[in-house]
């Protein structure tokens, strides 16, 4: 699971195992990235934190 695209490439790329043994990877959020607060205000923490927290249903049992 990773929280953007960019991480969610990277680890792909660094897979070596073969297509029916690899891991699959997806988007925390389905439909797009979590945002990455760091250097910003500390709304812009607590605006990821809800994004986090909102898209966790999806992922428990």
């Amino acid at each position: 699971m990773c929280l953007g695209n960019r991480c969610r490439l990277a680890l792909a790329a660094l897979i070596l195992a073969d297509e029916a043994t690899a891991p699959e990877l997806g988007l925390y959020l389905d439909d797009r990235d979590v945002p990455d607060p760091w250097g910003k205000e500390p709304d812009a923490f607590a605006d990821v934190v809800r994004l986090i927290e909102n898209g966790a249903p999806q992922h428990l049992p």
